[in-house]
């Protein structure tokens, strides 16, 4: 969504091709950096976030901080107070539930459904399953 608001701050027309060829860097440096991010969760011996994953990261943060800075004044009505408080009430939650689920996740790894030792983690049939016959 960083994309699309950037874009209508920094007042580019949607034809511009500048879009499409901002888009597809995005999505290339994504694709690599979500490789990353799950080897780094699923492999016990990567002890390191890739460098496409920290780039995606700053790139992102980078956006983030171009959009507070331009987006001053470009709402001039307000959240009303009702729908304010919901969020800050609903917002914490939402996080504390995310965070205490993948908390759960990752110090039961044995439960059904969950990797655990032996498992080589790869679709039931697959040739890493099985032992060679001969």
């Amino acid at each position: 969504m960083n994309a699309f608001y950037l874009k209508f701050l920094l007042w580019i027309p949607p034809e511009n091709n500048l879009n499409i060829y901002r888009l597809i860097l995005v999505f290339a440096l994504n694709y690599a950096a979500i490789h990353q991010i799950y080897t780094y969760i699923n492999d016990k011996n990567v002890k390191r976030i890739g460098a496409y994953a920290a780039l995606s990261l700053i790139t992102c943060a980078t956006e983030l901080l171009l959009i507070f800075k331009l987006s001053p004044g470009e709402f001039p009505n307000s959240m009303d107070p009702e729908r304010k408080k919901k969020f800050m009430i609903g917002v914490p939650i939402y996080l504390f539930l995310c965070v205490l689920f993948m908390l759960k996740i990752y110090r039961n790894p044995n439960e059904p459904g969950e990797r655990g030792e032996g498992d080589s983690g790869s679709p039931p049939g697959s040739p890493a399953l099985h032992s060679h016959r001969e």
